[in-house]
């Protein structure tokens, strides 16, 4: 199973990639937090109960309350949360964005495109690029 936590306030948004993700590959699992103070919440909780975490974050930047940026930070900053891979999603292309996401130790920082076969094709590959890193780490540490 390959877990994603989608952090993202617009639920059509949301719903839309959660759908991209899992098409096709029943080995996907989303979960869907509405508001960076719920999914912080969330991933706390998992961390001192030792529960299962995701195998990745995706995070959208523009959210009310908590920012993309204020969550990264508060997940990077958590030494539970750390090692976590979180990707960035956003429609901003200011180059800014992307240095704040980095200096924050953001994974990626994606662009998600008006052109809905172009955000398909990178919601895809994004799935498949980051499933296979998990599957590689996964095998390294077995003995």
């Amino acid at each position: 199973m390959f877990r994603i936590l989608l952090i993202d306030d617009d639920n059509d948004h949301a719903t839309l990639i959660e759908e991209l993700l899992t098409q096709d590959d029943p080995s996907v699992e989303v979960d869907l937090c509405g508001s960076g103070r719920i999914a912080l919440e969330r991933l706390g909780e998992m961390a001192d109960r030792g529960g299962v975490m995701p195998d990745l974050v995706l995070l959208d930047v523009n959210m009310p309350g908590l920012n993309g940026f204020d969550v990264l930070r508060r997940i990077k900053g958590d030494p539970r949360l750390a090692i976590l891979p979180v990707v960035l999603l956003s429609t901003s292309r200011r180059s800014t964005d992307v240095e704040t996401a980095l200096r924050h130790h953001a994974n990626s920082y994606i662009c998600k495109s008006p052109d809905f076969d172009q955000f398909e094709r990178t919601i895809q590959h994004l799935r498949h690029y980051w499933r296979d890193v998990v599957a590689r780490n996964t095998m390294a540490v077995q003995p």
